[in-house]
């Protein structure tokens, strides 16, 4: 990205043309955040579907919030979500990666969803423990932590990953 402000400080040397000078953003390839949406209820809860919804819709908000600043700040960024699709998909991946390309797909792909629940959120992080997902900040917006998800968050810490649950 060009730097306007600094450009604009840049003394002009002899030529009509001043160097542009420009942001250069650092991807370091130990720098990974892995985000999780778990639209999960258990059997029993009392919620209204407008309660459901707003906890939902704030929950895709602070997920794309939290992508877009560690993107802008060299982070390798992935999503996962057990949502509905319109084709009827039940889940929703994306690998960490570090591109802004990458994250306006993951922002259309969070645009389309259906937040209702889906595939079972347990399968979410067995995927990344089968894959060996290590060295990796994990950030889980959930309704409800089940004995299951503790169970796979705990071997997800063994890997050597820290792991940050957000309550919606």
């Amino acid at each position: 990205q060009i730097n306007f402000k600094a450009s604009a400080r840049v003394p002009m040397m002899g030529s009509s043309a001043s160097p542009l000078k420009v942001n250069h953003r650092d991807f370091c390839a130990s720098r990974r955040l892995m985000i999780y949406m778990d639209f999960h209820l258990p059997v029993g809860t009392i919620m209204t579907s407008d309660d459901y919804e707003r906890r939902a819709e704030r929950g895709l908000s602070f997920s794309s919030a939290l992508m877009r600043d560690a993107i802008f700040t060299g982070y390798a960024v992935g999503f996962a979500a057990n949502c509905k699709w319109p084709d009827g998909s039940l889940s929703l991946r994306f690998p960490p990666d570090s591109s802004e390309a990458h994250l306006m797909e993951m922002m259309r792909a969070m645009a389309s969803m259906i937040p209702y629940d889906g595939a079972s959120f347990a399968s979410l992080l067995e995927y990344d423990l089968v894959e060996g997902m290590s060295d990796t900040e994990v950030v889980i917006f959930c309704y409800f932590q089940g004995e299951e998800m503790l169970t796979r968050i705990a071997e997800l810490e063994r890997l050597g990953n820290s792991v940050k649950i957000v309550p919606l």
